[in-house]
């Protein structure tokens, strides 16, 4: 899903492109729309696997394969965390 598939209502404040990636993968997750406990949950999990691993690249100079193995990230979304960072 492209940034610019995502709806954003005129009342709302403009996010961030970095918002944007994160909310861009939260709704990745099977089942997951709307503004849910579930949609809350994996909003907080994805801004703190991005933190992970661009901290683990910037103090360890560990490549973004690097980073993700070292986290145990599943080799399947390795792809959806590439477009991101």
């Amino acid at each position: 899903m492209a940034n610019s598939d995502i709806l954003i209502d005129e009342d709302c404040p403009e996010l961030t492109d970095k918002q944007l990636k994160i909310l861009s993968l939260v709704l990745s997750h099977k089942g997951v729309r709307g503004n849910t406990r579930v949609s809350l949950y994996y909003q907080g999990m994805e801004e703190a696997r991005l933190t992970s691993l661009q901290n683990l690249m910037d103090t360890k100079k560990l490549t973004l394969p690097e980073a993700m193995n070292a986290l145990k990230i599943p080799a399947a979304e390795y792809e959806k965390y590439a477009k991101v960072i």
